[in-house]
C-alpha cells in the first residue's frame, strides 16, 4: 500500500496479511514519506499488486523505491527528501528549503508536466502507473540532471515568494539580490519617502546581507544609538561594518539562507511589535 489510508486505518488495519503501507498522515503522520523510505528499497519488487490512495510524486516514488526501479545515488536521494519535505510542508513553502527548491524545481516540474499529460489518457489505471514510471525513470537516469533549465526563472519565484512572505507594506522590504544595496536601494531612490522603513537584502551569490533605513530616527527606533550596525554585530560577528542608517554582515564570513530567515524574522518581530 502506498499512502493507502482512510481516516485513521490504513491499508494493513483493513488487510492484515498486506506487506506493508507507507501511510504518513493523520495518525501515521510520525513516519516518514514513502519518497524517502530507501530502507525499503527493491523488498517489494516481486509484489503483483500496490494499492494507492492517490498519485503524487510522493506515492510515485516511494512505489518505485518499493520495486527498486528508481535509480539509488545521492541526487535521486537529495531530490527525493525535496519532495517528501514539500508533502508534509506544502506546496506554498517549497522556496524555504531555497537551495533544494533552486536546484530542483525545473525537474520537478518537469516531471509533473509530463504526467499530467499521461493522467488524461483513457487508458486502465494499470498502463498509466507504468507509464508514469517510465517516464520518471528516464528522466532521473539523464546525465544532465536539472541542468538544461533557466534557474533563473526558479530563483525570481524564489525571490517573489520571500517577499510575500517576510514583507510589511511601507515598514519592511525583504529582498534577494545580486546587485548592490546601496545602488539598488539608496542611490536609485532620491525621494527617501519611496523607501521602506527597513531594508533587508540577501545576495544568495556571495551569501551576504545588508540591512538598510530610511533615515537615522527609524534607526535608532528600531536598533538602538547605534544603529543597525549594532543587530549585524550581534548576529554576524564584530566584523559587521556600516554606518548607523546601513550596513551588512562580514565579507569574508558566508551567510547561509537558513540564517538569513532567522535574522530577518527576529527584526520583522521588532516591527511587528514597536
Amino acid at each position: 500500500g502506498i499512502e493507502a489510508e482512510w481516516g485513521d486505518k490504513d491499508l494493513k488495519d483493513i488487510f492484515p496479511s498486506a506487506n506493508a503501507s507507507l501511510s504518513h498522515h493523520g495518525k501515521f503522520s510520525g513516519n516518514p514519506p514513502p519518497c524517502t523510505r530507501w530502507d525499503l528499497y527493491g523488498k517489494y519488487k516481486n509484489n503483483t499488486c500496490f494499492i494507492f490512495s492517490h498519485f503524487d510524486l510522493d506515492a510515485i516514488f516511494g512505489w518505485l523505491i518499493l520495486e527498486g526501479r528508481i535509480p539509488d545515488n545521492q541526487d535521486t536521494r537529495d531530490l527525493a527528501e525535496h519532495i517528501g519535505w514539500i508533502d508534509i510542508m506544502g506546496q506554498h513553502r517549497a522556496h524555504e528549503d531555497y537551495e533544494n527548491y533552486i536546484k530542483w524545481t525545473p525537474l520537478i516540474l518537469d516531471l509533473i508536466k509530463k504526467l499530467k499529460k499521461l493522467k488524461k489518457s483513457k487508458a486502465e489505471i494499470s498502463i498509466i502507473l507504468q507509464q508514469m514510471a517510465t517516464k520518471t525513470i528516464e528522466l532521473l537516469n539523464r546525465n544532465e540532471i536539472g541542468l538544461n533549465f533557466n534557474i533563473d526563472k526558479y530563483e525570481e519565484n524564489a525571490y517573489n515568494a520571500l517577499e510575500k512572505q517576510l514583507s510589511i507594506v511601507n515598514k519592511m522590504h525583504v529582498f534577494m539580490s545580486y546587485s548592490s544595496f546601496l545602488s539598488k536601494y539608496y542611490i536609485n531612490h532620491k525621494d527617501f519617502t519611496s523607501v521602506s522603513d527597513i531594508n533587508i537584502q540577501y545576495n544568495s551569490k556571495k551569501k551576504r546581507v545588508s540591512l538598510g533605513t530610511r533615515n537615522e530616527e527609524i534607526a535608532k527606533r528600531y536598533f538602538g544609538d547605534e544603529g543597525v550596525v549594532n543587530i549585524l554585530k550581534k548576529y554576524f560577528g564584530d566584523e559587521s561594518g556600516g554606518r548607523l542608517t546601513v550596513g551588512g554582515s562580514p565579507k569574508n564570513q558566508e551567510v547561509s539562507y537558513t540564517n538569513f530567515i532567522k535574522f530577518v524574522k527576529e527584526i520583522k518581530q521588532k516591527v511587528i511589535t514597536s
